[in-house]
């Protein structure tokens, strides 16, 4: 908002309506820099600080002062990124899916389920996969994991494109690629 272009008077209405304390400033630039001050947090509004002057200042500062309304400010303890959860991987900018390679725990064996390793032949050394609760979840490259019933029958048919055999070394259109099951289930 351009405050430079308002009068004093209306400066002080604005302070006013903001509930800021404006009884130590007497110029435009001092008003000025309290309303910026106030859109940056920095200042003390009227109605969480007592008045420093003890004069009536019209029939709306004593209806301003006898209705001390006290702000509350209540933090929010959802998780930011607890949007993400529903998403689909592919689906998600780089920047997202930055934060879920991030905050993605690697995956804690269940009691109970199907025993699978985790293919060998990953260009990385994890594989971020989407259990069945939608959350995400780090699985380590040639790793053993007990998967639950419900985790792998998400899993069961997820591929992954990698180099063949003949072609592992070279690289960019000189590679061959081809896709392989993410999980091996270990006969016991």
């Amino acid at each position: 908002m351009d405050y430079k272009r308002m009068t004093n008077e209306a400066l002080i209405e604005l302070l006013e309506e903001k509930g800021i304390n404006y009884s130590g400033a007497t110029k435009k630039d001092e008003y000025i820099e309290l309303l910026n001050n106030m859109l940056d947090g920095n200042v003390e509004s009227v109605e969480n600080s007592e008045p420093e002057d003890t004069e009536l200042q019209g029939l709306v500062g004593t209806i301003k002062s006898a209705l001390k309304v006290e702000k509350t400010v209540t933090k929010s303890k959802e998780d930011p990124t607890a949007y993400l959860k529903g998403r689909d991987y592919g689906e998600l900018t780089a920047g997202e899916r930055l934060i879920i390679r991030e905050k993605s725990v690697i995956y804690e064996s269940a009691d109970s389920g199907v025993t699978v390793k985790v293919n060998d032949r990953l260009a990385t050394n994890w594989r971020i996969v989407k259990l069945a609760d939608t959350s995400y979840s780090k699985l380590l490259k040639g790793e053993t994991y007990v998967l639950s019933q419900e985790d792998f029958d998400v899993l069961k048919n997820e591929k992954v494109k990698v180099k063949t055999e003949a072609t592992k070394n070279k690289c960019c259109g000189q590679a061959r690629y081809e896709e392989v099951p993410l999980l091996e289930v270990v006969n016991d």
